[in-house]
């Protein structure tokens, strides 16, 4: 994580953008949520084909190799169906299957992506672990501590690719551990190389390649190779919302500091009788479609604070007009970007924030007066 450049839009105040540097990035962080674009929502991300049936296809053979489902009875959510119940008598209509029909507007129970015994699936485990384990283990080596630093640009390669324009050769390494004094060695690819580096991580790759606009290339002291508005239109999310304490029923469990510490809730887990540590502390999702539009997800966990409160929190992430950008500080892969977000420069993303901020305000009031919601 680090910090974004002073931000306009929230009176010069940066903004802190986080990754998950691990092996298979965020998707090992993120709660095990599994939330796919509704409606036309993949067909605004400016990738070639990318439309809403093939969006749609791509969606459902991941959520298949990930086993996204709703959690089984004994890891479900705490007060999910008051929060369902909330939602509706403040107007947003329960979502029974999202993955059959993607609404436009409504509340669901999020589906998680997680193995039937409750285990986290992220992109290591469903993508890479089952190659490793299988007949094709011999042609695949993953390789830990090891640090790209920019993708090998050339006209090299098959007969039939010489004369033609630049492409992907190979990669140069560094040993992670040396920082930006070790000395980078060349992997060079037979046929391709993938990249899949996250929203940063990935444009920062190809900006250090020299894939990017000459102008900002030479400022950062990079050398011009193809010229591309790499880094340009970047969509980031705002995250704002509303906080309730409720007083008439006992904490979640996924909010309980001792529960989650002990020594039992741990040998649960170590033996893979996973009960509370494999509860998401994210039990709901859902969509508003006031301006632009905005997604929802509640949590009956404290964010930005130790466990212990019984608070629930629904938080909104808007559909974002404003477009942001990334740009290289240096010509070394170990400082960070500068992050442009320019969140809220647009009043139209202030507008649905505003309003989807006014609608969870209503359903924290729609609790049933059980849970004894303030």
């Amino acid at each position: 994580m680090w910090a974004s450049a002073p931000e306009a839009g929230l009176a010069g105040r940066p903004v802190t953008p986080r990754t998950g540097s691990t092996l298979c990035g965020s998707s090992s962080i993120n709660a095990a949520q599994w939330a796919e674009p509704v409606g036309d929502g993949a067909a605004d991300w400016s990738v070639a084909g990318l439309e809403a049936t093939a969006a749609r296809r791509a969606y459902a053979r991941a959520s298949k190799a990930v086993g996204a489902a709703v959690a089984p009875p004994r890891l479900r959510y705490a007060y999910g169906d008051a929060w369902l119940a909330a939602a509706r008598r403040a107007g947003l209509p329960t979502v029974d299957d999202v993955t059959k029909a993607p609404p436009r507007r409504g509340a669901w129970l999020n589906h998680l992506a997680g193995s039937r015994a409750g285990r986290r699936v992220d992109a290591c485990t469903a993508y890479v672990a089952p190659v490793l384990q299988g007949a094709c283990a011999g042609r695949l080596t993953v390789r830990t501590g090891a640090t790209v630093s920019a993708v090998r640009l050339g006209r090299g390669g098959h007969r039939a690719h010489r004369r033609r324009q630049l492409r992907a050769t190979g990669v140069d390494v560094l040993d992670s551990s040396a920082g930006p004094a070790g000395r980078p060695r060349t992997l060079r690819a037979r046929t391709a190389v993938l990249r899949a580096a996250g929203p940063f991580g990935s444009p920062q790759l190809l900006l250090l390649s020299g894939i990017e606009r000459p102008a900002a290339m030479r400022s950062a002291g990079v050398v011009p190779r193809v010229d591309l508005p790499v880094g340009e239109g970047a969509t980031i999310r705002s995250f704002c919302g509303v906080g309730g304490e409720y007083t008439g029923v006992p904490l979640a469990r996924v909010n309980n500091a001792t529960l989650l510490a002990s020594a039992a809730s741990r040998r649960d887990w170590e033996g893979c009788r996973n009960e509370v540590l494999a509860q998401s502390a994210f039990m709901g999702l859902g969509r508003l479609t006031t301006g632009g539009g905005s997604y929802i997800s509640t949590t009956s966990s404290a964010l930005g604070g130790p466990p212990g409160t019984p608070v629930f929190y629904p938080s909104c992430h808007v559909n974002p007009a404003s477009r942001g950008s990334l740009v290289l500080a240096d010509s070394s892969v170990f400082t960070p970007p500068t992050a442009y977000t320019v969140l809220f420069e647009a009043g139209a993303d202030m507008t649905a924030a505003v309003a989807c901020v006014r609608h969870l305000r209503r359903v924290v009031r729609a609790f049933a007066s059980a849970l004894g919601m303030v």
